[in-house]
């Protein structure tokens, strides 16, 4: 009689959740105001960068040989400058155009948009929406590259001349050479920065998650002195090449003023940060955050020695540097084995938030799950296989996993903690079942709903089984993935959710991290996990918030977080079917954020 209680009442949630679909007119003005929110955000995080590199790109002109211009520290763009990173998507590149040009006009011509405070653009007295037509009397040319001015002759004063409302103005500039490669920021969650040699987008890109871990400028030097250096050196993709990136890029962010004797700390705490990054052969070939530390250390040194005898703060020639430490000594040093003990320690304490605010969203909301529940372990797992292949050692050294399946971690009063199971456990069977997979238990805890689950388990090598007491929980079980995003999706059988570390850092408390959590378990609990249209997102936003708010999270705090995710990642903004691998990015952003004012604001009054 519970059982087909708790069905009809999750069957009047789920008909109440598909809302009628939004005005276009509605959809059309969320729109803009969602694309002007991304259009700041990219504006202020590259202001922040060109405060940052431009001075750096200064500092390094002496190894730019010819690929050197007048740095004036400001950004531009054109009509087409978000086609050429939209993906296909005609909704991020009309929509944040239309944006643009709610502050100046957009055509064809490079039109200057960020003016960096402190830099040559600014003292001159440009501003944002000037377009420069002559470079000392000469017509610009297509050629020409606003934030990288090539000049005839460096030595002789500058003037400009800059369109600005329709009038001319002649406007002296102070010439500053520096390295003809520009740096911006872009949208990303990925605590992550990259250079390359691209044509017209040839530059440094700073993704916002990396502009949020920055905590500083100097930090935020170190980055760019790193990618800047690769652009002069034309490397990338070894270990060597990025040894080098590091060495010469220390010098660089040096040069120009910064403080760079935390950059030791820095790396530190990217280790902290990134288990990933504590790997000798890490991903795209960098040394590891324990080994850049130490070389970085001997740099500083080397700085520092070099100004203690009033020298010049010239770099050696990277092509006669010996090869970096960690391929002469390996990560077995003490300070190594220290930053890796550190990444352990905020990995579980990463594994514990999601664990606590993931089980308290599954229990709470479990009537809104109708007949489709499944009994609460209250208990976090994982295998080496679930995180990393090969490397058994560091494994378990950097991530707290072994071959088998292990409990990472336990809700207080949650059933596994109240039959006695404990951290390090080893989960051997589930309801007399033997399990390999982290999966398995899962899948095995939901075959019986309404049976209390039985476990095998082995702890110091002895076997044991324990009975857990029976709590209805919504069905899915939540798994931590080491990625910058911060949208959930389903795992490749369709049945758990996959959270990335990006997640956690994103939301900013307990109420963020509950509703897109609940979120994605309404995606599942409507069939549509998914997420091939964007026609699938406003049901399980309602639903969500209903699950979150019952749950007992603050459901208010939704439409400023959906706010702060389109920002970061304006692709949202599209509609329909994606076509190009970012299906799993929860779409449809303005009809989202209209259901999700609508919605969360119906909960708040005690609507149902």
């Amino acid at each position: 009689m519970v059982g087909r209680f708790l069905f009809a009442a999750a069957a009047l949630v789920l008909a109440a959740a598909v809302p009628a679909a939004a005005d276009d007119a509605a959809v059309d003005a969320e729109t803009e105001r969602l694309a002007e929110l991304a259009v700041d955000h990219l504006f202020a995080g590259t202001e922040r960068v060109l405060r940052v590199a431009d001075p750096i790109r200064i500092a390094g002109a002496p190894y730019c040989g010819k690929d050197v211009g007048a740095v004036l520290g400001v950004f531009t763009l054109n009509d087409k400058t978000f086609s050429q990173f939209g993906a296909d998507s005609p909704t991020f590149e009309k929509s944040l155009t239309r944006a643009v040009e709610k502050r100046f006009p957009l055509d064809e011509r490079e039109r200057i948009a960020v003016v960096a405070p402190g830099l040559p653009a600014a003292k001159a007295g440009l501003q944002p929406g000037d377009v420069v037509t002559k470079i000392g009397g000469r017509e610009v040319s297509k050629r020409d590259r606003i934030h990288t001015l090539k000049l005839d002759d460096p030595n002789a004063p500058l003037e400009l001349t800059v369109e600005r409302e329709g009038k001319e103005l002649v406007v002296p500039v102070e010439v500053r050479l520096g390295c003809a490669y520009p740096a911006q920021a872009w949208y990303g969650n990925d605590i992550n920065a990259f250079a390359g040699h691209m044509g017209k987008l040839t530059g440094s890109y700073v993704f916002g998650g990396m502009l949020a871990f920055a905590s500083s400028d100097d930090e935020l030097a170190i980055v760019l002195g790193h990618e800047l250096s690769h652009l002069i050196l034309y490397s990338g993709g070894t270990k060597r090449s990025e040894a080098d990136a590091d060495y010469l890029g220390l010098y660089l962010a040096a040069r120009a003023g910064f403080d760079v004797t935390g950059a030791p700390a820095f790396w530190d705490r990217m280790g902290r940060a990134n288990p990933y990054s504590n790997i000798s052969w890490g991903f795209y070939a960098h040394p590891s955050s324990p080994a850049r530390a130490v070389a970085l250390q001997a740099t500083l040194d080397e700085i520092a020695a070099r100004k203690a005898k009033g020298g010049a703060l010239e770099p050696d020639d990277v092509g006669e540097r010996a090869e970096p430490p960690e391929a002469q000594s390996g990560d077995d040093s003490e300070a190594m084995k220290q930053i890796r003990a550190g990444a352990l320690a905020e990995l579980e304490q990463k594994r514990e938030r999601l664990l606590r605010v993931g089980y308290r969203v599954r229990t709470g909301g479990a009537a809104l799950c109708g007949d489709k529940t499944a009994p609460a372990l209250g208990a976090l797992l994982a295998r080496r296989r679930d995180v990393l292949f090969g490397k058994q050692k560091e494994a378990e050294e950097i991530f707290g996993v072994v071959d088998e399946v292990k409990v990472l971690a336990l809700v207080p009063d949650s059933p596994a903690a109240r039959a006695g199971v404990q951290v390090g456990d080893l989960v051997l069977a589930v309801n007399g079942s033997d399990v390999g997979k982290t999966q398995d238990v899962y899948a095995e805890l939901r075959s019986a709903r309404t049976q209390p689950p039985k476990l095998g388990l082995s702890r110091g090598g002895q076997r044991s089984d324990v009975e857990l007491p029976l709590v209805a929980a919504c069905p899915q079980e939540f798994r931590l993935i080491m990625r910058g995003s911060f949208d959930p999706t389903a795992d490749e059988n369709g049945d758990d959710i996959l959270v990335p570390e990006g997640l956690l850092r994103f939301a900013r408390d307990d109420d963020e991290l509950g509703i897109v959590l609940a979120h994605q378990i309404a995606h599942h609990q409507l069939g549509t996990a998914r997420l091939v249209s964007s026609a699938d997102e406003p049901a399980a936003d309602k639903l969500g918030l209903a699950i979150a708010a019952k749950a007992g999270f603050d459901v208010s705090k939704a439409p400023a977080l959906l706010d702060r995710m389109v920002a970061e990642d304006p692709w949202k903004l599209d509609t329909g079917k994606r076509n190009y691998g970012r299906a799993s990015e929860h779409i449809g952003a303005a009809e989202r954020a209209l259901t999700v004012k609508s919605a969360s604001a119906a909960l708040l009054k005690g609507d149902p």
